[in-house]
């Protein structure tokens, strides 16, 4: 198991990785049955980099303006495009050339979603998750032009459509699970910067789909356990050639040790290692199934440290579990899985404050007027989350989480829509 940044940077990688098409080389007898059989068709659709084109020249005309201009050299231009082109047309034929992907995505959210892979090992590719996150700004960008052009519902839809799909690819991996977060911060940013254009309407459309996403038990254990499997499948390479998982001064310090060992103690060490990472997928898949104010690890004091002048087989694999699997790594993953819940949270009680603010004609002047206990409580503060009006509007927001900090989704009046949404003119 990697770090999030190295996994982050894998995952933008991973489209340059295998060629088109995705569905027959993931999936070479589908079924019909699957839904994440649908989302490789859609991302088949769509290309590896199709949407990435319209994106880069979108960028490219805003850089130009700046002063003094950006890039000298554009970008190929996008199919469909033409230099003079606003933003917001572009943003339109980029709907028009990508739009059938929406359609294939929720035909699959209304199917069971489970991982068409059997096993992983150390050498499994996942190039499927480049390609989905790429659907999200395809799915943003429709809603985005929706937005504009005052159609919220659809575009409510749209947002939501893709808060489904991120939630149905949470699968095996910590990367299924990384993009799942990713893709929904995608469509909560998306509803953040128009959250002042909803209807009433709107608003109980989305608490109603929220609520129904909060009660899906995410699927975590699955995620340790495939990432233990991968790690105990890829122990021999490590013991092989521990520079590549040890840091300079372990290296320094232990290396000689870990090149000295013989096959019983080899042997042993495997045995060690994978008693340990099966007691903290335990451990792992207890929290995350249990309330969700456990889901953190919060106690820095009490984590395993290696004596780097021990030579011993037990200090060894905790070196090993500590680099590969450690606590710092279930706290960062951790965190960015809670960051997300939160933000589920929130954007369901913004909805709850738009209705009230319809049913009554003024914003409620605390968070008791529009929501009940168990649904204002922030789990991981351990208190409900704030509520403050404000002139023009209200601000909503938990105080966050150690590391990370300040969770918000920003209410923006419909008079302040322009400066906060590029996909206006």
């Amino acid at each position: 198991m990697m770090l999030l940044t190295p996994v982050l940077a894998a995952v933008a990688m991973l489209s340059a990785q295998t060629p088109d098409p995705l569905l027959p080389k993931i999936v070479p007898n589908p079924t019909g049955n699957n839904a994440y059989e649908d989302y490789l068709r859609a991302g088949d659709l769509a290309g590896p980099s199709l949407w990435n084109r319209y994106d880069s020249w979108i960028a490219y005309r805003m850089r130009a303006l700046m002063d003094p201009p950006g890039d000298p050299e554009p970008p190929e231009i996008p199919p469909g495009v033409s230099p003079g082109m606003t933003d917001l047309t572009i943003r339109r034929v980029a709907n028009e050339r990508l739009g059938g992907v929406m359609d294939i995505i929720r035909n699959g959210n209304e199917k069971p979603s489970f991982d068409p892979r059997s096993s992983y090992d150390a050498n499994t590719l996942l190039p499927e998750f480049a390609r989905f996150k790429m659907l999200a700004k395809v799915d943003l960008n429709r809603a985005q032009v929706e937005f504009a052009d005052g159609h919220t519902r659809q575009a409510a839809e749209d947002l939501l459509d893709g808060m489904t799909f991120s939630h149905k690819i949470l699968g095996s991996t910590m990367i299924s699970a990384l993009v799942s977060v990713a893709i929904q911060a995608i469509m909560t940013a998306g509803f953040s910067a128009h959250l002042g254009q909803l209807t009433l309407d709107d608003a109980k459309m989305i608490e109603k789909r929220c609520k129904s996403l909060l009660e899906v038990r995410l699927p975590i254990g699955n995620v340790f356990r495939t990432e233990a499997s991968i790690n105990v499948s890829a122990l021999d390479t490590y013991l092989d050639d521990p520079q590549g998982i040890l840091s300079d001064d372990e290296y320094k310090a232990l290396g000689p040790a870990f090149k000295a060992l013989g096959p019983a103690e080899r042997q042993q060490i495997k045995d060690m290692f994978s008693q340990g990472l099966a007691q903290r997928c335990s451990e792992e898949e207890a929290r995350f199934n249990g309330p969700e104010s456990g889901w953190l690890l919060r106690d820095w004091d009490h984590d395993p440290v290696p004596n780097l002048g021990d030579k011993s087989v037990s200090n060894l694999v905790l070196v090993l579990l500590n680099n590969i699997e450690g606590k710092d790594t279930h706290r960062q993953f951790s965190n960015a899985v809670a960051k997300s819940r939160v933000q589920l949270k929130l954007l369901l009680l913004h909805a709850k404050v738009i209705q009230y603010h319809w049913q009554n004609g003024l914003w409620p002047t605390k968070i008791e007027d529009f929501a009940d206990t168990k649904t204002a409580m922030d789990p991981f503060e351990g208190k409900p989350f704030h509520y403050e009006l404000k002139d023009n509007g209200y601000r909503l927001y938990s105080m966050g989480i150690p590391g990370i900090g300040p969770v918000e989704l920003k209410y923006h009046s419909i008079g302040n829509l322009k400066a906060v949404d590029s996909g206006n003119p």
